[in-house]
């Protein structure tokens, strides 16, 4: 539409009422080009929006046009009929309500009870009743193409209302119920439990950790031999030469002879006698010395063993690291017959880090060979020189893991180590801790990435929650010596 001087008279389509932003939202003398705007409300346009104010299929319909008509007569009813009224906070805007029905059998063409007809009668009335008003500044605005078409052949001006006005589509009746299910389904799991596995570490809940781990070599064959010499040495016995006292004899003379001397020597006499009688019980005997010989042979076989053994353990132990996990229940209710299982990877040996089994222990030397004295006045300790003595320590972990299985943890291993909780309660907003479980790591230098695939049911939930958390591991050869006890 070209600039226009002066007023337009326009009249607005229902649907522009129903489906494109209100009347008073509009800058209508802008959009028309035009000084001032009176927009002209036909007594069909009331009707039409009085009939949808109860449209039960369309509740965009329905809502839209009690806004209309409330606006419409907040105005209309501030003046006399037939009265132009300002519309609120729009410089240049007005509204005019048309009082009178036009009369459709004057106008060729156009039939009563067709709404789009009634519209153009009413226009064609205005510019009748109205002849000072220059008829290109009477014009129908509508959306409808076969109503501005029917309006152009009947001489009136149109404009074609622009889209950047239009509300957004209604939504279909099917697209409603839609909406009004996934609001349900929305409340539903708002309701629910809403759980998730992580990482806890000093109190704090983690989705990755990061470990270091100090990699003890292999155990040197010649450290072993050298410490096995050493205590060798250490256990080694040499028998000392007893000492025998010596007795004094009193001689007697011919000016010393006397009952006193001959009592004194005889005593001397039996003294001696009785010393040399008893020295016999001193003496470490051959078989005393040939039982030391076989016990320090099997103690040092048990010795090195043992060395062995505490190597093996030091080096399992610095490759272990206890894991603790925790559910978390961020829902608004108890999670209950929650199962709760991680899937480690095929490298990592998984066990119940309770089972872990205690530092070995270091035998005991030897009983150095002793008098029958000695035996007789201290019990020989019985050496348990038993073949268990010797055996491995550290007992695999695949027979550790198949006796770990409880009320609530079961660990079992295939192509990877699953571990699974049972009959778990998860409350909302209260963490879960669950058993501590321990994990060797190979014995790989540099650093290693590893990713635990967990999932959780519960009979209250219905879909099974899914997730993943990362272990990062960073190893280094370690100079540390191995304790050894004393």
């Amino acid at each position: 539409m070209s600039k226009r001087v002066g007023k337009v008279y326009a009249f607005i389509d229902t649907n522009l009422h129903l489906h494109f932003k209100d009347f008073d939202q509009i800058d209508w003398p802008s959009y028309l080009k035009c000084e001032k705007v009176c927009l002209v409300i036909a007594p069909i346009t009331i009707s039409e929006l009085e009939k949808f104010k109860y449209d039960r299929e369309s509740q965009r319909r329905q809502k839209r046009s009690r806004a209309i008509i409330k606006k419409i007569s907040g105005l209309i009813f501030q003046a006399e009929p037939a009265i132009e009224v300002p519309v609120k906070d729009r410089i240049g805007v007005s509204l005019l309500m048309q009082s009178e029905s036009p009369d459709l059998s004057i106008y060729s063409g156009l039939q009563k009870g067709n709404k789009d007809d009634e519209l153009i009668a009413s226009i064609l009335k205005f510019k009748s009743d109205n002849p000072e008003i220059i008829l290109d500044n009477v014009v129908l605005i509508s959306d409808d193409i076969g109503m501005l078409n029917k309006a152009r052949a009947k001489g009136i001006k149109i404009v074609q209302m622009d889209e950047s006005f239009r509300l957004p589509d209604e939504r279909t009746l099917d697209q409603e119920k839609i909406v009004r299910l996934e609001r349900q389904i929305k409340e539903l799991e708002d309701r629910q439990p809403l759980l998730k596995l992580s990482f806890l570490e000093k109190g704090t809940s983690l989705e990755e950790v990061q470990l270091n781990l100090d990699i003890l070599p292999d155990q040197d064959r010649q450290d072993l031999i050298n410490l096995v010499e050493a205590e060798s040495k250490a256990i080694s016995w040499v028998p000392s030469e007893p000492t025998i006292p010596k007795t004094k004899t009193f001689q007697r003379s011919e000016s010393d002879i006397s009952d006193i001397s001959d009592v004194i020597n005889a005593a001397s006499t039996s003294i001696t006698n009785a010393y040399h009688a008893l020295s016999k019980l001193e003496i470490i005997s051959e078989i005393e010395i040939d039982r030391y010989q076989i016990d320090s042979t099997k103690y040092l076989e048990r010795y090195q063993n043992y060395l062995q053994n505490n190597h093996s353990y030091e080096r399992r132990s610095r490759l272990s690291r206890p894991l603790s996990f925790q559910v978390i229940n961020v829902g608004t209710s108890p999670a209950i017959g929650t199962i709760v299982s991680i899937r480690f990877p095929k490298a990592l040996e998984v066990f119940y880090w309770d089972e872990f089994p205690p530092r070995p222990e270091k035998p005991s030397r030897p009983i150095q060979p002793r008098t029958q004295i000695e035996k007789n006045l201290i019990p020989q300790r019985i050496l348990d020189l038993d073949a268990s003595h010797s055996a491995i320590f550290l007992p695999a972990l695949d027979s550790l893991n198949s006796n770990i299985e409880t009320e609530v943890l079961r660990i079992s291993k295939t192509n990877h180590t699953l571990v699974e909780w049972n009959g778990l309660k998860v409350l909302h907003q209260i963490p879960l801790p669950l058993t501590i479980l321990g994990v060797v790591f190979p014995d790989q230098i540099g650093d290693m990435n590893y990713t635990l695939y967990y999932e959780i049911f519960a009979e209250n939930i219905s879909y099974k929650v899914e997730g993943k958390l990362e272990i990062s591991v960073h190893g280094e050869i370690t100079k540390k010596t191995i304790p050894h006890p004393m």
